[in-house]
């Protein structure tokens, strides 16, 4: 591969959010906006981190809402990009960086809604 193909691709995976069809529900949606507008001290951007496998918390795997500094953002979305893929999304309306790509297709369907604290997929398909 040459050097002019390696840096178009981590372009695009630096420069081009991937739109994820995925929904809050309303709720949910309003949770989150809540969530970001909270934190004061620098410019969030929504992070959506996959666990909890045993789901002792949710009943299944489910998702966990953290903020992400815009300095953060930058180097996770450089050094993502220096493997050719991208860890930033759109997510009904919210920039959000999810920096497990292995879980990412469950977000591109269905709708979410919170168990407790966490995220969890309530339907599949029905974004």
């Amino acid at each position: 591969m040459t050097a002019e193909i390696l840096e178009e691709q981590q372009q695009q995976a630096t420069l081009q959010p991937t739109y994820l069809k995925g929904k809050f529900t309303s709720p949910a949606k309003q949770r989150v906006q809540e969530f970001l507008a909270g934190i004061r001290s620098f410019e969030p951007t929504l992070g959506l981190l996959y666990g909890d496998i045993e789901g002792a918390v949710a009943g299944r795997p489910s998702w966990s809402l953290t903020a992400f500094d815009p300095q953060t953002v930058d180097e996770m979305i450089t050094m993502y990009a220096s493997f050719g893929v991208s860890v930033s999304y759109e997510l009904d309306g919210f920039t959000v960086v999810i920096p497990q790509l292995a879980h990412i297709a469950e977000l591109d369907t269905g709708t979410f809604d919170f168990k407790g604290n966490r995220l969890v997929q309530l339907s599949v398909g029905a974004a």
